[in-house]
């Protein structure tokens, strides 16, 4: 068991690092994220010091070898005592932080106690994170693996990298470890799904980042290669251009004295680096070979004679031939005294390029050659360029020759290169062998492509690379990889944290639950703990996903803010889209779970109960034209014009009494009566109505959360019981309260008082302009049993041209498709009274299988979506209904099923 133990923990620290390792962010390829880290605190945590010294030390060394050499293919002394330094560094660090973490937090601390992973990460992590990241960074520096100017950013990134995978990782594994009586197997699922889930959607994000970021780096080196190699081909073409002016000279004179020669190259050739030397050379027979010998030694150079290359370089006297091709001017003369009277045509390779200069009149290179006239084994090219005379184009006057010096072709293009962080070599494949012109001393890199080009330089085919070395440093870091891949490691420990805590707190509360079960015997007071716990759970659990949701919006935003390509902003603008949406349902779901703790703070601005009642008379005076009822508003003269309070909840209070007061009212009368008492600054909202009242036994409950006056209501009419429950709690945050008079079988009466002072007058309010969508001439069957939803579904479909046929339960709608009208679509409530949504578009399904139906339903969860999918809809879409969403919901179904 001994060495399993080894063995496991060497096994996960190396799987841990290669994943480390594939997540490597250009141009340093250090991990941004280091999930072994992790793991060696870990196996420190969880077996004896031996094993985890001895797992750890041997999974990180091979995981550095393995790294550093290719696969051990690469294996030298160099990279064996880097790799074992590296792995000392992850052991001893593995051991600080097991030390930290006993030492600093309390031995019975749980991983779901907040304060424990606090400390955690401020003690443990952070520090104990200092020590592999100081001593790999040491160890990489003196080896020369990065730079004196990337050691800052190393340190900081390797750090970081340690920090985050250790602080992931390791309360993940301490938590799988864990006996099932301490974390039961259905908290590790909830611990490991949710992540395994963020961590996949990172590393697709991450991936595609990258690989755009290394698009772009080599498209940018692309450039660079692109661009040094036409300055190489540049220089080339310049240096050929200039001996063309060596031909014009001489075929246009009919002799060119010594003294005209050098005047005329000193001004050619002034500023210029490539050159070695120019020369003249002609044709010459044995009598032309005495009188040149004997036209040098008159000009006082005694001793003048042709010349040939002996073994060894040395020069001795030409020996008797047919034809003598000397150098007869060069320039400059003292550089190049070697190479004066020098008789090419003793030399194979040098006849050949002449005789071919002269049959294909064109300019002809040799292949890189050491000089005559330099003592070392400097390369150099060069290039016979034939002149021929004027009026006879196959009269050969003799060659302007160039000695071309490597170094000085490529002085610049050298320079450039370096500047750019390029190298190159340029080698010589006339004959298919490759001749060295140029060599880097630098090693290509290794994750980087090589540019290869193909130029042409008298008559000789050059093959240019182009490389960066290994040691290449980037203009630019890709901190969309990092923001992505360090971003989602934090989103993923946030979580982590949230889900320990959370599932925490629920096990406490369920423990709680059950001892006061135990002890109680009253059930309602054991309804109404279980009740409050629950609401404290919720208004929690809604704020703890609130603030990291509120900070990655945030972050979103501070990188929308930075320089950004049109492919990185796409993809955050569409992270920050779906961040704000996923921000906005939490923090209604906190509103709701801050209505029920008594939590929610109320906003102090104008309120117009003026425009309240106008909102009223328009929500429901259609409706009580179509139910027959006296719909009366009074609003009295003595209401101020604008009051200070909360508007909206104002608005809320008196919409729900209204709806209960439809609800319940089949004939008679619903009256609205609002006054105002300016002594007590008291605001009175009285709705009365001769609906079906409320049992004087049932009164106590109405108030109640989810409270009915009778069992049976719910189905018959409709409605959660949780409006009037919340109405009230808001009058009394507005110090007032809730009143209610009722006789069964004659009506009720509600009293809303407020306690509202009086505000300054303000503006009409300004309404919103229509906007029309695509589906002009559409119809609508909208299957709805509360005329509310029935009438605002009305108007946002009207808004786009389409018009409507209402179903109050599924039953009518059934009845209505079976005379097959020209409806175009359907929208489906799910629960209504007679038949519900399920049913209804059953057996719609049945008549007419293609028509799109989506349901429109309060119910929100996944398992409601798939229940609507399930039973035929197309779609599924959430109340409280948003336009936009609706609209695009319905061209979506209708489109698919046109």
């Amino acid at each position: 068991m001994f060495f399993v133990r080894i063995f496991i923990a060497a096994l996960a620290y190396f799987v841990f690092a290669r994943l480390g390792t594939a997540l490597a962010i250009p141009p340093d390829y250090a991990a941004a994220v280091w999930p072994a880290a992790g793991v060696a605190l870990a196996s420190f945590l969880l077996f004896s010091r031996t094993v985890a010294f001895a797992g750890v030390l041997t999974g990180a060394v091979l995981a550095n070898l393995y790294t550093t050499t290719s696969a051990l293919n690469e294996l030298s002394v160099t990279t064996l005592v880097s790799g074992v330094a590296m792995g000392v560094g992850a052991t001893l660090q593995g051991l600080f932080g097991a030390w930290l973490y006993r030492t600093y937090l309390p031995g019975r601390s749980r991983w779901d106690e907040l304060s424990h992973l606090i400390r955690f990460c401020f003690v443990v992590v952070a520090l104990g994170s200092v020590v592999s990241t100081t001593i790999g960074n040491i160890t990489l520096y003196v080896n020369e693996f990065i730079v004196t100017e990337r050691l800052a950013f190393n340190w900081i990134t390797w750090w970081a990298g340690d920090a985050i995978g250790a602080l992931l990782v390791t309360p993940v594994i301490m938590v799988l470890a864990a006996p099932e009586q301490i974390y039961s197997r259905d908290r590790k699922i909830k611990v490991m799904v949710p992540i395994l889930l963020i961590l996949t959607a990172v590393f697709g994000l991450f991936y595609k980042s990258v690989g755009f970021n290394r698009e772009r780096i080599v498209s940018d080196l692309q450039a660079s290669a692109d661009e040094l190699s036409q300055l190489v081909d540049a220089r080339l073409t310049i240096s050929e251009n200039k001996l063309i002016a060596y031909a014009a000279l001489f075929s246009a004179s009919e002799f060119v004295t010594p003294e005209e020669f050098a005047l005329f190259s000193k001004r050619v050739m002034a500023r210029d680096d490539a050159f070695f030397g120019v020369g003249w050379t002609e044709v010459v027979d044995n009598s032309g070979r005495a009188r040149w010998e004997t036209f040098y030694r008159e000009r006082g150079i005694d001793g003048f004679t042709f010349t040939e290359l002996a073994e060894g370089g040395r020069l001795i006297e030409a020996s008797h031939q047919d034809a003598y091709y000397p150098v007869l001017y060069i320039y400059p003369f003292e550089p190049n005294r070697r190479a004066f009277g020098l008789n090419l045509g003793a030399n194979a390779e040098r006849k050949a390029a002449l005789d071919k200069a002269a049959i294909e009149h064109v300019p002809v290179a040799t292949a890189p050659i050491v000089l005559a006239q330099e003592t070392g084994k400097k390369r150099a090219i060069i290039l016979y360029m034939p002149v021929f005379d004027l009026e006879d184009d196959e009269a050969l006057v003799g060659y302007s020759s160039g000695v071309l010096k490597v170094s000085g072709i490529l002085g610049e293009s050298v320079f450039q290169s370096r500047q750019s962080g390029l190298y190159f070599n340029l080698y010589d494949v006339t004959e298919g062998e490759r001749l060295t012109i140029y060599e880097a001393a630098e090693q290509a890199h290794s994750n980087l492509p090589m540019h290869s080009y193909d130029a042409y330089f008298g008559t000789r085919k050059y093959h240019l690379e182009i490389f960066p070395a290994e040691n290449y440093v980037y203009g630019r870091n890709d901190w969309t990889s990092y923001v992505i891949l360090t971003g989602g490691f934090v989103i993923a420990t946030l979580f982590l944290v949230f889900v320990l805590t959370t599932t925490g707190q629920i096990e406490t509360v369920r423990r709680q639950v059950e001892l006061r079960t135990a002890e109680l015997s009253d059930a309602v007071s054991r309804a109404n703990a279980a009740s409050d716990a629950k609401s404290a759970f919720l208004a929690n659990m809604s704020h703890e996903l609130r603030t990291p949701l509120n900070a990655i919006n945030g972050f979103l935003k501070l990188v929308l803010d930075t320089a950004l390509t049109p492919v990185q902003k796409n993809y955050l603008q569409k992270a920050d889209l779906a961040s704000v949406t996923l921000l906005g349902l939490i923090n209604q779901t906190l509103n709701y779970a801050k209505i029920e703790s008594g939590n929610m703070e109320l906003e102090q601005s104008s309120v117009r109960m003026r425009r309240i009642a106008r909102k009223m008379e328009a929500l429901f005076g259609h409706i009580a034209d179509e139910s027959a009822l006296d719909f009366r508003i009074k609003l009295a003269n003595d209401v101020p014009e604008v009051l200070i309070g909360d508007e909206l909840r104002i608005e809320q209070i008196t919409l729900n009494l209204l709806s209960n007061a439809f609800k319940f009212t089949r004939e008679g009368h619903i009256d609205l009566n609002i006054s105002y008492e300016a002594d007590d600054e008291k605001l009175q909202i009285r709705v009365t109505d001769s609906g079906v009242g409320i049992p004087a036994d049932k009164m106590e409950h109405i108030f109640a959360a989810f409270g009915q006056a009778d069992a049976s209501i719910s189905r018959r009419y409709g409605g959660s019981g949780l409006g009037l429950s919340i109405s009230r709690r808001i009058a009394i945050m507005m110090k007032g309260d809730i009143l209610v008079r009722s006789t069964e079988g004659q009506g009720s009466e509600f009293l809303v008082y407020l306690h509202l002072p009086v505000g300054d007058a303000a503006a009409d309010d300004v309404g919103a302009p229509e906007s029309r969508g695509q589906l002009q001439g559409k119809c609508a069957l909208i299957v709805e049993d509360i005329k509310v939803n029935q009438m605002i579904v009305q108007e946002f479909l009207s808004k786009h041209g389409i018009s409507t046929l209402i179903a109050e339960n599924g039953r009518e709608a059934v009845d209505q498709m079976s005379a097959r009208p020209a409806v175009d679509f359907i929208l489906m409530d799910v629960q209504m009274p007679v038949m519900d949504g399920y049913t209804a578009t059953r057996e719609i399904r049945k008549l007419m299988p293609e028509i799109p139906i989506i349901g429109m339903t309060a119910n929100a969860m996944d398992d409601d979506k798939m229940a609507c999918l399930a039973a035929g809809m197309n779609d599924h879409i959430a109340k409280p209904i948003d336009p936009e969403s609706l609209i695009r919901c319905v061209q979506d179904a209708v489109s698919k099923c046109g």
